[in-house]
């Protein structure tokens, strides 16, 4: 659904007024997420709790600047929030246990 959402949002850029931010924030949060399991996984929970906040900060701001001009491309990265939100739960499960 992320591809999905990416791609509508790069042909539809001519009704987007911060195009240039919703696409950095967009691939800050793909970058994030593509370096977070090396991180969980090598037991830096802390900073993969961090990177993973972050990842569900700069998609909230994606969804939310993109809600008015194109509400389909953002819906699609809803369900990506929630289950990172998931994920970030369990990270800090993981956090508290083995600091």
């Amino acid at each position: 659904m992320l591809a999905i959402s990416i791609y509508y949002t790069l042909m539809n850029r001519d009704k987007l007024e911060k195009f240039n931010p919703i696409v950095f924030f967009f691939f800050i949060q793909l970058g994030l997420n593509l370096l977070w399991p090396s991180v969980f996984n090598s037991a830096e929970y802390l900073i993969s709790l961090v990177m993973i906040v972050l990842m569900i900060i700069f998609s909230i701001l994606y969804a939310y600047l993109t809600f008015k001009p194109l509400p389909t491309v953002s819906k699609l990265v809803w369900p990506y929030i929630v289950w990172v939100t998931f994920a970030a739960i369990i990270n800090a499960a993981y956090y508290l246990e083995f600091r």
